[in-house]
């Protein structure tokens, strides 16, 4: 890649993860938000309360499914009012689904299943792939243990580079050394010590902007379209279908170009923020 300076930088590992959600921790928060439905407000009828009084029973009462299901049934079938049939579908979808998205996106919820490392801005792409059918077998075990210990050992005493990674990827990689038993640095993620370089955060403090997405930014400094086409995902958030149906170099090219991305932005801003 052409960035018109000069130095590779080669004292940085740029680095990206993808990853997959562990579900029996999921199953453990749930219990956590689960609204305790009221099963003994089953028979009470609100066929002739107001919107509001609906809406507030619902709120304070916490009706279970069996009675959320008939009065939706009844209101379609009757008055059809749109605040009422909102506020029964929003506590169906609480009841079925209670964990905030927010929330399962979080670092502790986490398993890593791809890791890509490039030396420097224009360095050669490594990608750490885990083919296997499950998490938690021997075989991801032994996976995970081997690329979190090259990991490691790439990074040697270099500062680490990518996005978001003080929000989301290194939490995961700590966590994931203690529950695997490697040895893990401490990266102090309070203080940045030695991952000044969280590119998502440089640029929010440097232009005040809402930085969220790599891949945006990327082709906003001038990575070709061309390049960025052969990531068929596009985002991390298909990565876990992607895994469930075993297309794994699906998963493994869109890590790769998002190294790309990276090295594109950080070829960017050479001598601006480095």
């Amino acid at each position: 890649m052409e960035t018109g300076h000069i130095n590779s930088m080669s004292d940085y590992l740029l680095f990206d993860l993808e990853t997959v959600r562990n579900d029996p921790l999921l199953e453990n928060l749930e219990t956590a938000f689960d609204p305790k439905p009221d099963e003994s407000v089953e028979d009470i009828d609100l066929k002739k309360a107001t919107v509001d009084d609906v809406k507030q029973f619902i709120e304070e009462r916490n009706p279970g499914l069996v009675w959320l299901d008939i009065h939706y049934e009844m209101e379609i079938g009757g008055k059809n009012r749109k605040g009422v049939k909102e506020a029964i579908m929003s506590r169906i979808a609480l009841l079925n689904d209670p964990v905030p998205d927010k929330w399962k996106a979080t670092p502790e919820l986490q398993e890593i299943v791809t890791i890509g490392m490039s030396d420097g801005f224009d360095g050669d792409i490594e990608v750490l792939q885990y083919e296997g059918e499950s998490i938690g077998s021997t075989e991801y075990d032994e996976w995970i243990t081997n690329s979190l210990a090259r990991f490691h050992e790439r990074r040697g005493s270099r500062k680490l580079c990518g996005w978001n990674i003080t929000g989301f990827d290194i939490p995961i990689i700590m966590m994931a050394c203690d529950v695997y038993g490697v040895t893990c640095p401490n990266y102090k993620i309070h203080s940045f010590s030695g991952i000044e370089h969280n590119m998502l955060d440089l640029m929010k403090a440097r232009w005040g902007r809402d930085w969220r997405k790599l891949r945006e930014s990327a082709l906003a400094v001038g990575m070709p379209s061309s390049e960025d086409a052969k990531d068929e995902l596009v985002t991390g958030s298909r990565v876990a279908d992607a895994f469930s149906r075993g297309e794994f170099d699906l998963i493994k090219e869109h890590c790769r170009v998002d190294i790309v991305r990276l090295q594109y932005l950080f070829g960017t801003y050479q001598g601006l923020f480095f």
